[in-house]
């Protein structure tokens, strides 16, 4: 998940702020962002209780991203590298990534993408076809993003 992905997940606007949060240019100027502790900032705009059920749905997705779950079962880490094995033409399914791929969807954030995701089950119930055929794609250069191919 990108930081673009998480923003349009959650409808608020999320940067990472203070110390270390960005790249030094080539003279090391002093911003009055290198002062502060690091740390994450929302900002939402909308009607008050929907942007606090929003801002509260973009915090649990945070903080989810914080504190990854152990070895081997983190379900996004999974999801991103059948995602980039995609893009480079070398995925190959197995049962274990088509069960991650249906247990992907209860580490994403309560409030629905305005956008169908390319790998949700409810959105392509023929998943593994799908998969397939964008694989298949890959290897063979046509430069289609997942939303574009699978319409």
């Amino acid at each position: 998940m990108t930081a673009k992905q998480l923003e349009e997940d959650t409808g608020c606007k999320i940067m990472v702020r203070g110390r270390g949060s960005s790249r030094m240019s080539g003279s090391r100027r002093e911003r009055s962002n290198d002062t502060e502790p690091l740390h994450v900032l929302i900002q939402c705009e909308d009607y008050e209780k929907r942007a606090q059920k929003k801002m509260r749905n973009a915090v649990e997705a945070i903080n989810q991203l914080l504190h990854p779950p152990p070895e081997g079962k983190d379900e996004l880490k999974r999801k991103q590298l059948i995602e980039l094995s995609i893009i480079n033409g070398t995925y190959r399914p197995t049962s274990a990534t088509k069960n991650s791929l249906r247990n992907c969807d209860a580490a994403r954030p309560s409030t629905p993408s305005p956008f169908p995701n390319a790998l949700d089950n409810s959105s392509y119930p023929d998943q593994a076809r799908l998969l397939s055929q964008f694989a298949e794609a890959a290897k063979q250069g046509k430069k289609r993003c997942a939303h574009h191919f699978l319409i």
